[in-house]
């Protein structure tokens, strides 16, 4: 394999910019059909001070204990709707975790309703519904939005300057950041549970581009910022 071709390909800088707008576009709708494959039943539910809280339309917010699904009742813990498990002290409780995500995955594949049990008693039901590109979280295309621009800036720098080092740890550092932005955007932004594999393979994409992300930005430090020479008392500049 020659290494080179690889960071100094021949085609033109235009080329690999339209070549990374293209991966761009084809992620992010793969992004879209995947979430909209998600079991969706447009909860206005929110996490406020360790609570899950339900706000129906005009009226307070209300906590909710438990769902009810599939002839099942289920506690609804407030780490269900926390955007990332990294906050878990230990691989048990991670992994206990992803289980009950398991469980209420499956649950929510099957039913075609779920009813939300608040503290007072009362109960409110939601059907399942298809999700529209309106229901998609404002943070997921936040997500997106944010890992774009970094594959993209990281690209354009490589790009127009292949020859240089910084150059190329600035663009594996694009890819990191994308990686973690991307794969947050489908994770993090999850109604109330994913399928336990789904969940392990992004959180496994997501640590990769932070490491690759954070040693590449190490790595620029050993080409960055270059000094510069000192110019003498009365000589030309």
């Amino acid at each position: 394999m020659n290494i080179p071709r690889l960071w100094l390909p021949r085609a033109a800088p235009m080329h690999l910019m339209l070549g990374a707008m293209v991966l761009v576009l084809i992620q992010c709708l793969a992004a879209v059909e995947w979430q909209r494959q998600q079991p969706f039943f447009d909860l206005p539910l929110r996490l406020q001070q360790g609570r899950i809280l339900l706000q129906p339309t005009q009226e307070a917010p209300l906590p909710i204990q438990s769902i009810q699904l599939a002839g099942q009742t289920l506690p609804l813990p407030p780490e269900f709707l926390m955007p990332d498990p990294d906050h878990f002290a230990s691989y048990a409780d991670l992994n206990g975790f992803l289980a009950r995500q398991q469980q209420l995955h499956d649950l929510l594949q099957q039913t075609p309703a779920v009813t939300l049990l608040a503290t007072d008693g009362s109960r409110h039901a939601f059907e399942r519904q298809a999700k529209s590109l309106l229901q998609m979280p404002v943070e997921f295309w936040i997500y997106q939005a944010f890992g774009a621009l970094a594959l993209l800036v990281g690209t354009a720098f490589w790009a127009f300057h292949r020859g240089q080092p910084a150059t190329r740890i600035l663009a594996l550092a694009g890819i990191g950041f994308a990686l973690m932005e991307w794969t947050m955007s489908l994770y993090a932004t999850r109604e109330l549970a994913l399928a336990e594999t789904s969940f392990r393979h992004l959180l496994a994409l997501n640590h990769f581009g932070g490491m690759l992300f954070a040693s590449s930005t190490i790595g620029l430090l050993m080409f960055q910022p270059v000094s510069q020479p000192v110019s003498q008392p009365g000589s030309r500049p």
